[in-house]
């Protein structure tokens, strides 16, 4: 089966970015990535880049529970901080979230088709289906929403 974004396969986007999110602050927050689900395939996997190998280092792969912290919304969820100029802009990492199940450790080096999660519906997820919520952010946090159209 082909990958084509982060699941090999087909994908749905099932809640899109810039959306504002149905369980944050009544429906007046901002939701920043994508939520897809893997129609089949249920592995989330590192991207391609318009059809372009990428890599990176996997800087975060865990669970935050204080609820202090605005990462326990994610749930589990993976981080990679991508080597340098693997895109044309100034995106700098990819969040994975919700993920029922982490396949990757911090510190792992990891290239496009690597597993590196299982979609789920941990943290404080909606809608009450197993997914991953997408976020490529820059230092900047200027236009990251752009490159994910092409992963």
């Amino acid at each position: 089966m082909r990958q084509t974004g982060i699941f090999a396969g087909r994908a749905q986007v099932v809640y899109p970015y810039g959306r504002y999110g149905r369980t944050r602050g009544g429906g007046k927050i901002w939701h920043g990535g994508l939520d897809l689900v893997g129609l089949d395939d249920t592995t989330v996997r590192m991207p391609y880049y318009k059809g372009k190998c990428i890599t990176g280092r996997v800087v975060r792969a865990r669970i935050v529970t204080d609820r202090r912290d605005k990462t326990w919304e994610w749930g589990w969820y993976v981080c990679v901080q991508l080597d340098s100029a693997q895109t044309p802009d100034a995106v700098n990492f990819l969040y994975f979230a919700h993920c029922e199940k982490l396949l990757v450790q911090a510190g792992q080096t990891v290239t496009s088709g690597d597993a590196l999660a299982a979609m789920g519906n941990t943290g404080n997820a909606a809608g009450g289906y197993k997914h991953c919520h997408l976020e490529a952010v820059s230092y900047t946090h200027l236009r990251a929403h752009e490159t994910l159209r092409h992963l």
